[in-house]
């Protein structure tokens, strides 16, 4: 029922610690709620939690989906790299630039500037840790 949708959804958006993380990405890797998915993946770049345990299974998820998804997924890796900077080195950037580049043929068209961007943001992300370590 859409009231049922709705308290959970607030359940949710209440969480504010990393303890939701797990159940968030096991719902959004096992597409669990279906047309839900979206209220999932908002929450991943919404909450700002530390998803940075995720971050190659967010680059996985950003290759293989379409437009829209790949979009919320840009969003949190992005929030990741400003807000979590440490966290994610720089062997995990270029392993990510690798695996995008590799992949490139077969990311949707509709996608090409996204994914242009998110290299960009990940080679940026590779600058500052290098400027920081000097």
């Amino acid at each position: 029922s859409d009231e049922l949708k709705r308290n959970i959804r607030q359940i949710f958006l209440e969480l504010k610690d990393n303890t939701a993380i797990a159940p968030i990405m096991n719902i959004i890797q096992n597409k669990t709620f279906g047309d839900e998915n979206a209220f999932f993946r908002s929450l991943c770049w919404g909450l700002k939690l530390d998803f940075t345990d995720y971050f190659n299974t967010f680059i996985d998820l950003f290759i293989s989906s379409p437009f829209e998804p790949a979009f919320d997924y840009f969003t949190t890796i992005e929030i990741m790299l400003q807000d979590y900077f440490d966290k994610i080195s720089i062997e995990s950037s270029n392993k990510a630039i690798d695996k995008i580049k590799g992949k490139i043929s077969s990311i949707d068209a509709s996608k090409k500037d996204l994914t242009v961007e998110l290299i960009h943001l990940l080679q940026h992300h590779i600058k500052q840790f290098e400027s920081n370590e000097q």
